[in-house]
């Protein structure tokens, strides 16, 4: 589990990293957050599965928490399959 917070007075902009786990990005605090990935742009809160590709989070005065569950843990607190997860 990681916590992000940003209040500069411009946006911040970060690519995300693939990781061998289910993530969960939680925004706790209303400022924006826009996800753009290979399908789309998603803006607020997202559940990404094991293999998104390249994904880039923007987002001005915002506070995340990001938390990384296994599959199986994912599955039990989702009640899905990473594998029926869409990209984000």
């Amino acid at each position: 589990m990681a916590g992000f917070r940003d209040r500069r007075p411009g946006p911040v902009d970060m690519r995300a990293i693939a990781h061998p786990a289910v993530t969960l990005a939680i925004v706790v605090r209303s400022g924006t957050l826009i996800v753009d990935h290979a399908t789309g742009r998603r803006e607020g809160s997202l559940v990404a599965g094991m293999a998104f590709g390249d994904m880039r989070m923007r987002g001005q005065d915002i506070e995340v928490v990001q938390v990384r569950l296994s599959p199986i843990v994912a599955y039990t607190v989702r009640g899905t399959s990473p594998a029926d997860l869409e990209a984000p």
